[in-house]
């Protein structure tokens, strides 16, 4: 009868050591959870800075690394531990679109393209400043009243929604109040897109029908009757709106 090895089990006290073991390497090495691509070639990993004596926060670098080999990373950008961010990448893996919390009614973004391998770069340099500069001149506002640039507060909040499924689009929506110094003056889930292929931001009919009522909601937000609206959840591709030319034709 032939006679094979025992596997060697592991103990409840091994288990907890490699725990242990584990926990400090990340520790030491500062890297914190990555986040891979919708096709798994690539991820991004966030890398803490050392403590500084004069500061309470430290800074981050968010790196784009292979999969495949570690060793192939590029920098795709950079921010202090304070503002906490979330990255969205694009089905095609060509596009990111990073979410960024500065702190209380203050949240922006901004968006990078694909260069040559792991390099992604900001075709805009102010994204936020872009977004509500679009907002103010669909909704016919002058500039000093778009909260924003009322003074150095930068309020304003711009939340994801989603990428469509050709990656030309990413839906974004609005949320601000304080508008001409009303506290109860303001504007809840105002959509819009940026289109990747134009390059610009832009509104479909279908997000024209949904910000018609953005005024509206921010005087009902957290009251019964305001959860009647459906938020939008997906974007419509470029391709989608071209059928629907050509079928009415």
């Amino acid at each position: 009868m032939i006679s094979y090895p025992k596997t060697p089990r592991l103990e409840p006290l091994d288990a907890w050591s490699l725990l242990v073991v584990g926990a400090l390497f990340c520790l030491l090495s500062n890297a914190l959870p990555a986040q891979t691509d919708p096709g798994g070639s690539f991820k991004i990993e966030s890398v803490e800075g050392a403590q500084k004596p004069d500061r309470d926060d430290v800074d981050v670098s968010e790196f784009v690394v292979s999969t495949k080999d570690p060793n192939l990373k590029e920098l795709l950008t950079e921010h202090p531990s304070t503002t906490h961010v979330s990255f969205h990448i694009s089905p095609n893996e060509k596009w990111i679109y990073e979410s960024k919390s500065y702190g209380s009614r203050m949240n922006g973004g901004q968006l990078f393209k694909r260069g040559d391998g792991l390099k992604f770069d900001a075709p805009e340099a102010d994204f936020d400043a872009a977004v509500w500069l679009f907002f103010g001149t669909e909704e016919k506002i002058e500039k000093s009243r778009v909260p924003y640039f009322a003074g150095d507060s930068g309020e304003g909040i711009i939340d994801f929604v989603a990428w469509s499924r050709d990656s030309n689009r990413v839906l974004l929506t609005l949320r601000v109040g304080d508008f001409d110094g009303k506290r109860d003056r303001g504007v809840y889930l105002w959509y819009l897109y940026f289109d990747t292929q134009a390059g610009k931001f832009e509104l479909t009919d279908r997000l024209r029908a949904a910000n018609k009522g953005a005024w509206k909601r921010w005087e009902n937000f957290g009251e019964k009757r305001a959860g009647k609206f459906k938020e939008l959840t997906t974007a419509e591709a470029v391709d989608q709106s071209v059928r629907s030319k050509s079928q009415k034709k």
